[in-house]
Formats: C-alpha cells, structure tokens, sequence
C-alpha cells in the first residue's frame, strides 16, 4: 500500500459465554435517571457486577476504560476524586447511556467537581463545511471497507469511544471487532479522524477495485435493509426513465450537487450513521446509441 505505514495485527477471538453476557446485562441493566449522585450510581454498578462475577475486579473496570491502573477509578467510586472530562465520557460509553441519562451523568459531575451545573447546550448553528480531503490510490485501498465510513462518522458523536465492542455494538451490520480494531487504527494514522477533513473521495480511482468494492458493499447493505428494516427506518425509491446519452453528464453533475446540498443540509450531526446510494445506469438502449458506446470506468 505504497508508502503508508505498516503493522501487524494480532488475531483476537471473542468467546461469549454466560458469564460475560451476564456482566454485560449487569452493566447495562440500570437506570441511571433514578440517581441523584452519579457516585451511587457507580457503587451500585460496583456492587453488582461482584455479585455477578466474583472473579471481577476494578482493574477489570480499569482496562475497560483505557485506564493504566485501578487507582483512578477506584478513588473516583470511593469519592476521593472527581472524573475528568475525557473520563466522563468513556464513563458515560461505558454504561451505553441514552443522550438524556449522558447529559445528567455529565451535569452530576460538573457539579461535584466545581459546584456548578452543566450549561445548558445551545441551539444548534449551521457550521461552516470542512474541506474534502481527496485520497490517494492506497490510501483509499487501506480504508475501502464500508465500516471505516460509518466509524468515522460514528468519531463525531459526543462520547465517543475508540473501543471495538463499544463500536461493534452500534454498528447495524456485522463487523469482526479485529477489523475495527485495525479500522481505529489505520484512520488514525491518515489523520481520517482530524475534525478540519470533511468528506473524503478516492481522487481519480473511479474505475478502481477498491471502489467497485465499496460500492457493492453499500449496495448490499441496502439490499438487506429492503427486508431487515422496517419502512419507517429506511427510504427507498426509484425511478426508471428515458433519457437520451446527451444529458448524461448533465444528469451526473445534477446528481452529485444533490449530494453535497443534501450533506449541507443534514450531515451536521446526530445520534445515527446513515447511507445515501444513488446509482444512474441504463437498462436498455437503442441499436444507434449502443453503436457509439465506449468502455467507461464504473463510478
């Protein structure tokens, strides 16, 4: 992949057994809208996941926030120390909390640590679009599969959090958590996470493997959102059309600036990852305009 760096992946295997899906339900299964002190909340949660696993212990809780040792966390659940602000929020992932119960959790602290309360979010503003960052041939190759797009977008939600099981469990479709270990990873390393990079493109590789590959991964995601999803959660529609070879560019270049408006206007944020497919191609023509028909690259 040209001169994009290099590493090894070490191969990791995920065994559910009922006691971690048991430590799972234990984590999860608490309604944190009941508590009025996020420190209870937390030795509750303590609490049970002893009760569940005796095997458990804070330095278990520890790597499961990315934390070096158990001191942090256990001097935070003991009410020595206050969570940071970066740790409020893997906190917060942690416990998969809803945008509602995030905000309390983050209000909660704030008012420990300073004895103030959260402000109150403003009303969201129209931001200026960051510049699109076109792709190189192996750059695109490294970044083709269709969850380092969803991930990347999934970067920008408030709490976000780099962990390939937090990750895998929001993603609708599946994914080998060794490659969302590799995508975090690799996106981190071309900067694909940097806020100041818009929408990405593959710079001239419209006819390339890669992209073919991308595209058919999305077009099969749709495929099976056509069954899997309800019609409140996805739209589909289609329309078939005669269209002299003409207009095609007209229609390509109409097409694509419905795309970036339709970004404009709606890629601003939210608490989901959505795919947008538009394809254009003929399904017959006639005997004088297959005549003139040339070899393309497929877009």
């Amino acid at each position: 992949m040209g001169n994009l760096p290099t590493q090894s992946w070490r191969t990791c295997q995920w065994q559910w057994t009922a006691r971690a899906a048991r430590r799972y339900e234990v984590r999860m299964d608490q309604d944190f809208m009941r508590y009025d002190d996020y420190r209870a909340y937390l030795r509750a949660a303590v609490a049970r996941q002893k009760a569940a696993n005796p095997l458990w212990s804070y330095a278990s809780f520890a790597r499961a926030l990315g934390l070096k040792s158990a001191a942090s966390i256990h001097k935070i659940v003991r009410g020595r120390r206050d969570p940071s602000p970066a740790l409020t929020a893997r906190l917060a992932g942690y416990f998969d909390f809803s945008a509602s119960e995030r905000a309390r959790f983050v209000d909660q602290v704030l008012t420990q640590r300073t004895g103030k309360r959260a402000p109150k979010p403003a009303a969201a503003r129209p931001t200026p679009a960051a510049p699109a960052r076109a792709l190189s041939a192996a750059e695109f190759e490294a970044v083709s599969g269709w969850w380092f797009y969803a991930i990347r977008q999934m970067s920008r939600w408030p709490g976000f959090v780099a962990n390939p099981a937090w990750v895998q469990k929001r993603l609708l479709f599946p994914v080998r958590r060794v490659a969302i270990r590799k995508a975090l990873a690799v996106m981190g390393e071309l900067g694909l996470f940097d806020a100041k990079n818009g929408l990405v493109f593959a710079a001239g590789e419209h006819g390339s493997a890669a992209l073919r590959r991308f595209h058919a991964q999305m077009i099969d995601h749709a495929r099976e959102a056509l069954t899997a999803m309800t019609p409140a959660e996805r739209w589909v529609n289609g329309l078939t059309l005669a269209m002299g070879r003409a207009d095609e560019a007209a229609a390509r270049e109409m097409l694509g600036d419905f795309v970036r408006a339709f970004n404009a206007r709606f890629g601003g944020g939210g608490d989901s990852v959505y795919q947008l497919n538009l394809q254009l191609f003929p399904l017959a023509r006639t005997a004088a305009a297959e005549s003139t028909t040339t070899a393309k690259g497929v877009h």
